[in-house]
């Protein structure tokens, strides 16, 4: 059984907190995503972790920094956002939120009662680092055993987990799996290449990219692949921004392209004799789901981001600066946010996936041999997106590039 599991790690310098997102907010992970990748390295992030922790922060944020953050996660009021979590643990993810606060700040009764009433959360004293990687363990299962520790003069940290069990709905067979070229923006390195080969409604097609999605067992979540064309990720990244996940059509493959195919490929390898266009319209008279031949590359992938910088170039600016950030609602003292932190661990194999965020806030075949339909090729050789939502909600929980599945 695989995991994956997103811990999100809030805290601010003067406060602590973190952002996530449901439709809204999904383009802020892309934003985030877009402005963060570099062109050549791996880069991940974890928009709905991302929205839950910002959510806490909006419960006590006031004037433009509230609005700031609401606008910025495309919601009215956090409790949009609150109210994802427990569609997310239906969807199959288990979701956890803390508070680890400094003894000697002054957290308002308020503030507090809607950490708790809104969002569940747990309180906990800040400096005790054993109790908090005790905590960290408990809800990631694990997989990430500890929390970066506050600086001294730290208020608080706000911290959200989110943990899914993920066993593919269709495994690959390990047997499968063999050595081969992955194009990397700086040559060729191989990689362990997982395979599989079968008829899918989920395959699409649009201008900048081919689209797959693969399912989980016992779960509404999923995850979609978005293969570039011409390797052109930025415009990949920048359809999802401007469009969503939402506005995916999959369809059928169309008995013309499925026939067209055919006659390519029997031409190409010298077939053309064993079977006639009409022939192929007979045994083709409707749309079928695409076959699709399908190479992942394993993943074991690290990496640390700063996020300081995406999120003010998102517009959440008042917050880190000191002398607009308006926490009011949280405390009688000024506080603001001096650095976004998140730390990323991703694992994809032939079982299925198992992936970790924590982030901080530091305050801051057919009947007839040549007339077989022919497959779509969805060979991640090169740099690709990869995309794990929530079907139920239509939230994004982790998004990447995969520039090179061996670093």
């Amino acid at each position: 059984m695989k995991k994956l599991l997103i811990l999100v790690l809030a805290c601010a310098l003067g406060l602590t907190c973190w952002v996530a997102p449901a439709e809204g907010g999904n383009a802020l992970g892309f934003q985030i995503l877009n402005t963060l990748w570099d062109g050549q390295s791996n880069c991940f992030v974890s928009p709905v972790s991302l929205d839950i922790a910002l959510a806490m922060a909006a419960c006590g944020a006031e004037g433009g920094t509230r609005e700031e953050i609401l606008s910025a996660l495309g919601v009215r009021d956090e409790g949009e956002i609150a109210a994802l979590c427990p569609v997310l643990n239906a969807s199959g993810l288990k979701t956890a939120n803390a508070a680890f606060v400094n003894e000697r700040f002054a957290m308002k009764d308020g503030y507090v009662s809607a950490l708790r009433e809104k969002f569940g959360a747990e309180l906990f004293p800040l400096g005790d680092q054993a109790r908090a990687d005790a905590w960290v363990k408990e809800h990631t299962d694990g997989l990430i055993d500890s929390l970066p520790p506050a600086p001294e003069n730290t208020p608080f940290m706000l911290t959200n987990a989110v943990c899914m069990d993920a066993e593919w709905y269709l495994k690959f067979e390990n047997y499968m799996t063999n050595e081969q070229a992955f194009r990397t923006p700086d040559g060729d390195v191989t990689v362990q290449m997982m395979h599989r080969y079968e008829e899918l409604y989920s395959y699409a097609e649009n201008e900048a990219m081919q689209l797959l999605c693969l399912g989980y067992r016992d779960s509404d979540l999923y995850m979609l692949l978005a293969l570039p064309k011409d390797g052109d990720v930025r415009r990949a990244l920048a359809w999802f921004e401007e469009n969503g996940i939402e506005n995916i059509a999959f369809e059928e493959q169309s008995p013309e392209s499925i026939i067209n195919a055919i006659l390519e490929r029997n031409e190409k390898y010298g077939w053309s004799e064993y079977v006639s266009r009409e022939e192929l319209e007979k045994l083709y008279p409707s749309s079928l789901p695409y076959i699709v031949n399908l190479s992942l590359p394993k993943l074991d992938l690290s990496m640390q981001n700063s996020l300081t910088a995406p999120l003010k170039s998102c517009g959440m600016v008042s917050m880190f600066d000191p002398a607009k950030a308006d926490f009011s609602g949280i405390s009688d003292d000024r506080i603001y946010i001096e650095e976004v932190l998140q730390k990323l661990r991703v694992q994809v194999d032939e079982e299925g996936t198992r992936a970790a965020a924590v982030t901080a806030m530091m305050a801051a075949g057919a009947a007839l041999p040549y007339a077989e339909r022919v497959a779509v090729d969805f060979t991640c050789d090169r740099p690709f997106v990869v995309l794990i939502a929530d079907e139920a909600s239509g939230s994004v929980c982790f998004a990447g590039v995969v520039t090179n599945p061996n670093e």
